[in-house]
């Protein structure tokens, strides 16, 4: 029995320390979470945008494979859900911005190239989606609704919006090392 217990006892441990922000964010209510939401972006914006400054134009364009999102499209493409994902919570981007309810907005917004512009794109969109997370009303973050097919409430859906950020945040330190480019944080 000692022998299970102290097998069992380190698993048990980092279930507890990762179950801390979720049992934190109950406690603290609606604003707790959404504070560690805002956390989460603001870690996916920093590491979006320092790779985003690290890339040069060619790199922007190159892709891994025909059929395969460049670089600037990957950058392009989280920027666009950073704006259409807040519209499914009420929270609508900004005039002048060219994403609608319908998600077929967001792939007409992918095709820009100039790598100026995106860089404005990609920080004026964190920006945005930053303070959507805080304005979400609590009864939102309650609320049932369909999250892609699947059943959630709005705190699922912000919890979906920061994974989809850093599922292509991964995809883009790829690209940056197959262009032997260095993740300005691992420099």
């Amino acid at each position: 029995m000692q022998s299970f217990v102290r097998g069992i006892a380190p698993g048990l441990l980092v279930l507890l320390i990762g179950a801390g922000p979720v049992v934190s964010a109950q406690a603290q209510g609606a604003e707790g979470f959404q504070a560690e939401v805002n956390a989460l972006t603001d870690v996916a914006a920093q590491k979006f945008i320092g790779l985003a400054e690290a890339l040069n134009a060619e790199q922007y364009a190159w892709r891994p494979a025909e059929g395969v999102r460049s670089t600037a499209e990957v950058l392009l493409h989280i920027a666009g859900n950073n704006y259409w994902i807040p519209i499914q919570m009420g929270c609508m981007p900004p005039e002048g911005v060219p994403i609608t309810a319908a998600y077929a907005s967001v792939d007409a917004f992918e095709k820009q190239t100039d790598r100026v512009q995106i860089l404005a794109v990609v920080r004026d969109a964190f920006a945005h989606v930053r303070k959507c997370i805080e304005g979400v009303p609590g009864e939102m973050l309650a609320r049932e609704m369909d999250i892609f097919g699947t059943p959630g409430n709005g705190r699922s859906y912000l919890l979906v919006l920061t994974t989809h950020m850093h599922e292509h945040l991964g995809q883009l330190i790829a690209y940056a090392r197959m262009n032997g480019v260095v993740p300005p944080w691992n420099r």
